[in-house]
């Protein structure tokens, strides 16, 4: 009786809840997740039942003190408001879409075990009166949205050397495992000694003991005396500091943590200084016209760089005459990635000086370089660059006369100017046309048309004599991008185009899971991003078991071709059931799981038209004519192989058309042509081979339940097959000409 009771309680209890929801306004174009609820006391929290998605879930009341209990995957918006919960422990809920709002727990002390993994909305976190650890958020993986962290008055005291998960510091590791942008943080009326300003988060300020320094002399280096081992911004200018004076310093300092500015400094090496310090600022290295001699040469030695990959803001080189490049493995060499502006003007260069160079966060200024005083010229770069998010400018290099390094290119976020290139007579300058050993402003126009070069760009790209180079004829960029998703966080962070919590239109959609991590759930989440997909879906590699969890509910429309490749638990089709035309290609390639055989109205029965090539290969569940109960025409190919279920033939299909070649090949228990006798045209050869060894074969004579090998005879003279077509037909271990038919 007592266990008839809590049932019936809790019946009581989601019945209450799900009336409140049903008050509400469950329309939310931002979240497609179905379902509004608001728990508002302890047992109603206990008692709600795990589900994958929820649209809006509102917990408030102060009786409410564990969430831990709480399984729902995926939420719209979740609510948080004024209970009594001391330790927010929310371990199952790993993703939300509009907003999480944690607002008025009066005794909030902390975010402890959070299994939220990312967050395409806003989260806001305001008026948690004793909140002072927010570390659950440190396992994010990817925000788009805004963080607000608003009048917690205990929380984000700002204290030097501290580990990431005091305070505000959570946020600073986000935003440096680029996580979360900075300049999506609001913080206000936080602890008295709170950071406002997320890039002074860890420093301490004066009071807390991170000072910036200038020193402008060995002597001042020597003499510097610090508080600890870290500083704020570091300064070292003027001909009175040499390579002592780096080496005194990096005896003394561990870290630099805002910009580090070396600007006329008598050195000849970075290796005192660089490789010793740990610099998580910007980099600029100014008027340094010093060199070393070793080996009777002249340079600059860079190689203090040769274990630095990235460079956490700037990254400025001015003016460095004896600057040039060490080989694979050494100086700039290893930088992949500068988060900041990245300007190399007045200085000398070779073509491998950023070989591995594949981002740069701001904008790139190569400009008026050389190596003449060195060895020879500033030719053209060689680098696996990638990604700009600022503008382009390539100027003044009198040598350059190629694109050379900038091939690998796909995204310029400003604008693009390329000029006084090329200019010494011996160079050439750079020319319209890549030829061998030039790669020419061909190239611009190819970012111009794919949408590298963001639309509304000023491009300015001149000969070496001046003239500018036209780009008039460039047809305007397709304004739908393309996507390819390679693991389960690209897929849970996915945002196309500009990033909104918008369903949009997309291009092309692949997504390649070959380890097979992506659930059902998992993919499923690609519908609450895409409404439509106007070319091709790709899937390869993935555990999915339901074609519903696509395109079915608010799934997501295909205009184009859809490929499943590698799918070794798809069995259910029903997503696709009522597709009556697929506009590319329908390939089903090594899923040998998928159950075509439901009868009418399921599956793929409906469909009617394809206007690619149909391929099903490795498919071991039975097949019959219901597969393509209404197929009357296919563009491309119709290909069947492989096909090792019980098959019993395509009897019923009404098959009129095929644009390519048609191949029924190695199916164990395909024994007769049924659905292929009302064909009027095949277009491309024809191969009928292997079939029909675990099922008799299909006979030359049809029989009163098989359609034999002779339909083929009667369908070549009436003219249904191409002139010029490959007849390729065996059965039994016999072939036949199709002249023997």
């Amino acid at each position: 009786m007592k266990r008839l009771n809590r049932y019936i309680l809790s019946a009581v209890l989601l019945l209450a809840a799900f009336a409140t929801a049903c008050s509400e306004d469950t329309t939310d174009p931002a979240n497609p997740y179905e379902g509004d609820f608001a728990l508002r006391s302890q047992a109603e929290v206990d008692a709600f039942t795990a589900r994958g998605s929820v649209n809006r879930l509102m917990i408030e009341g102060e009786g409410i003190t564990d969430l831990s209990s709480l399984d729902v995957a995926a939420v719209g918006t979740l609510t948080i408001r004024n209970t009594g919960i001391a330790e927010l422990v929310l371990p199952h809920v790993t993703s939300v879409a509009t907003l999480l709002e944690i607002e008025g727990n009066a005794a909030l002390a902390s975010l402890g075990e959070m299994g939220l993994r990312f967050s395409i909305g806003d989260i806001r976190i305001e008026n948690n009166p004793v909140l002072t650890d927010i570390g659950g958020l440190m396992g994010l993986k990817k925000m788009t949205g805004r963080l607000f962290v608003q009048d917690n008055a205990a929380l984000g005291e700002d204290k030097p050397d501290q580990p990431d998960e005091y305070g505000f510091n959570v946020i600073r590791y986000l935003i440096s495992n680029a996580v979360l942008a900075a300049d999506r943080v609001i913080l206000s009326n936080n602890h008295p000694l709170a950071a406002t300003d997320p890039s002074l988060i860890g420093q301490g300020g004066e009071t807390g003991g991170v000072y910036s320094y200038t020193v402008k002399s060995d002597a001042e280096a020597a003499a510097l005396s610090l508080s600890g081992k870290e500083v704020k911004n570091l300064t070292i200018e003027g001909a009175q500091v040499t390579d002592n004076g780096m080496a005194a310093l990096a005896s003394k300092i561990e870290v630099v943590q805002g910009t580090l500015t070396i600007d006329g400094a008598a050195i000849k090496t970075t290796e005192t200084f660089f490789g010793k310090v740990d610099c998580r600022g910007g980099i600029v290295l100014r008027n340094i016209v010093t060199y070393d001699e070793a080996g009777g040469n002249r340079f600059f030695n860079i190689n203090g760089f040769k274990d630095i990959t990235c460079i956490h803001g700037d990254f400025i080189l001015e003016n460095i005459p004896y600057l040039t490049h060490w080989g694979a493995g050494n100086g700039f060499a290893q930088i992949t990635d500068v988060e900041g502006d990245m300007t190399v003007r007045d200085c000398g260069m070779q073509q491998m000086a950023f070989a591995s160079l594949t981002r740069v966060g701001g904008t790139l200024t190569i400009d008026h370089n050389c190596i003449e005083l060195y060895t020879g010229f500033f030719w053209n770069l060689a680098t696996r660059l990638e990604e700009i998010g600022g503008s382009f400018v390539l100027t003044g290099n009198d040598h350059v006369n190629g694109l050379g390094g900038f091939e690998k290119i796909r995204s310029i976020g400003g604008d693009v100017t390329i000029a006084g290139n090329g200019t010494d007579p011996s160079a050439g300058g750079i020319p319209y046309e890549t030829c061998p050993g030039q790669v020419g402003f061909d190239l611009v126009a190819g970012w111009i048309a794919s949408g590298v070069v963001r639309q509304g760009a000023v491009v300015d790209c001149r000969y070496a004599d001046g003239t500018p180079v036209d780009f008039s004829d460039i047809p305007e960029p397709d304004p739908y991008k393309s996507y390819t998703i390679s693991s389960r966080d690209e897929l849970l962070a996915f945002a196309p185009q500009d990033g909104s919590a918008e369903r949009e239109t997309v291009r092309d959609l692949t997504i390649l899971d070959p380890q097979g991590t992506m659930s059902d759930n998992d993919l499923s989440f690609v519908k609450t991003r895409v409404d439509k997909v106007l070319g091709d879906f790709t899937l390869v590699g993935s555990t999915l078991t339901s074609t519903e969890q696509l395109f079915l509910n608010d799934g997501f429309a295909v205009e184009g071709g859809i490929v499943f490749r590698d799918c070794a638990q798809l069995f259910n089709l029903n997503g696709m059931k009522s597709m009556t035309a697929i506009g590319g290609d329908l390939v089903f390639e090594n899923c040998p799981k998928i159950a075509t055989n439901w009868g009418a109205g399921n599956a793929l029965s409906q469909i009617e038209h394809v206007g690619g090539s149909v391929r099903l290969t490795g498919v071991a569940e039975p097949m019959a004519g219901v597969t393509f109960l209404s197929l009357k025409s296919v563009g491309g190919d119709f290909e069947v192989r492989g096909c090792n279920g019980s098959f019993w033939n395509f009897d019923v299909m009404p098959l009129r058309e095929i644009g390519g070649s048609l191949v029924l090949a190695d199916n164990a228990n395909l024994n007769g042509l049924g659905g292929f006798a009302q064909l009027e045209r095949v277009g491309g050869d024809v191969t009928v081979a292997g079939n029909g060894a675990s099922a008799g074969y299909i006979p030359v004579a049809s029989t009163d339940n098989q359609v034999g090998l002779e339909l083929l005879g009667r369908l070549y003279r009436a003219g249904v097959f191409s002139e010029g077509a490959v007849f390729t037909i065996e059965s039994n271990g016999m072939s036949y000409s199709i002249d023997s038919l």
